[in-house]
């Protein structure tokens, strides 16, 4: 408690030594300012300003601005070659599961290069079938061969597995040319057909590329939208820390000025738990309401904690204070008296120290002095 004393000082042995001046050196210029110091003497003051000394919290409350922050984050995109937009098939922050189509674009290929390719896959394909025929024929025609002796048994042995190893090989050529076939007509299907861009995990929209309307060409590779993970959701604010510990619940102010909205939330990481280059002194809350946070077009919001450092503790200015020969000390207005007290000092805040031994409830600290003649 707050408070002013004025005191009415008299210097005693200056006032005796006045006295007897102005009894023997009467009638004099001398005595005249003698008599007016004296006046002057009597009618100075000193008045102190005060704190009543009562246990207190010593607490602070921090504000900081709040970003919204997230782990994970995944990108749906358009793969392969450029294409054409047909629809978007999401809006943003809206909730989608993993596979959900994002958008339907359309390939910039020809329909008829895709049916010519068809249509040569299947000349090819009769063409293998008729040289594979050919190459069987000639293995029925090796085995058909007479052979009464030995030796002519022998060589149609050889004719035989030769003609075997050219079908053989013909039907592995033949089967490599089919492939390369389909896989290119696969492609013209794929640069000619529908193309879906499906979502890559569960989440909600957080961005969404309106840059390109139904018609449009989109390029291939481009972000069509980010899905954030909504459980991963955090706040992230910049803090020299000593406010923001580890679990500490604190409240989140955001939404417009006039209309904001509340929710409470708890640190997840702080300077006090990891190295403060991890996160350049900043702290990260999780929120109770992800949804609410995401729900914002442009979230802007604010951070607010209730940091009581000691409960129930005397508290004094910090220009109560003074130091002589490294102690600390205060001085206490007792009655007309002052008198120094060595004190033990706590922990500061602000423009306040808590004083853990040297003083009891009720002292008087002055915490300034002035003089003045009344």
């Amino acid at each position: 408690m707050w408070g002013t004393k004025g005191c009415r000082r008299f210097c005693a042995l200056m006032l005796g030594a006045l006295l007897l001046g102005a009894s023997g050196c009467a009638g004099t210029g001398r005595d005249l300012g003698e008599a007016k110091l004296l006046q002057e003497l009597q009618m100075q003051e000193t008045t102190y300003n005060t704190v009543t000394l009562v246990p207190q919290d010593l607490a602070r409350t921090a504000d900081l601005s709040a970003d919204p922050s997230y782990r994970l984050v995944k990108s749906a995109r358009l793969k392969g070659e450029d294409a054409r937009l047909v629809e978007v098939c999401v809006g943003r922050n809206e909730h989608v599961t993993e596979g959900q189509v994002i958008a339907v674009l359309q390939g910039l290929g020809s329909q008829a290069d895709v049916a010519q390719k068809e249509l040569e896959i299947a000349s090819y394909e009769a063409s293998c079938r008729e040289m594979s025929a050919f190459y069987q024929s000639l293995v029925d025609a090796a085995k058909a061969q007479s052979a009464a002796t030995e030796a002519e048994r022998e060589l149609r042995r050889l004719r035989i597995e030769l003609a075997e190893t050219d079908l053989a090989l013909y039907q592995l050529q033949a089967e490599a040319g089919r492939k390369g076939l389909e896989a290119s007509l696969e492609a013209l299907r794929r640069s000619a057909g529908e193309i879906l861009v499906l979502a890559p995990m569960d989440g909600v929209v957080r961005t969404l590329d309106s840059r390109y309307k139904p018609g449009d060409v989109v390029p291939a590779g481009h972000e069509l939208c980010s899905i954030y993970d909504e459980d991963s959701l955090l706040l992230f604010a910049q803090t020299t820390g000593g406010s923001f510990i580890y679990n500490r619940e604190v409240t989140v102010t955001y939404g417009r000025s006039g209309s904001e909205k509340t929710m409470t939330g708890r640190v997840v990481s702080s300077p006090e738990v990891a190295p403060a280059f991890a996160y350049s002194n900043g702290v990260f809350v999780r929120v109770d309401e992800p949804e609410a946070v995401m729900a914002e077009r442009n979230f802007k919001g604010s951070m607010q904690v209730h940091y009581t450092m000691l409960t129930d503790v005397l508290v004094v200015p910090k220009s109560a204070l003074s130091t002589e020969n490294g102690k600390a000390y205060v001085t206490l207005l007792e009655g007309d008296s002052t008198i120094k007290r060595s004190v033990v000092r706590g922990p500061m805040l602000g423009s306040s120290t808590s004083v853990l031994q040297g003083l009891e409830p009720g002292d008087v600290v002055v915490v300034s002095s002035y003089h003045y003649s009344g």
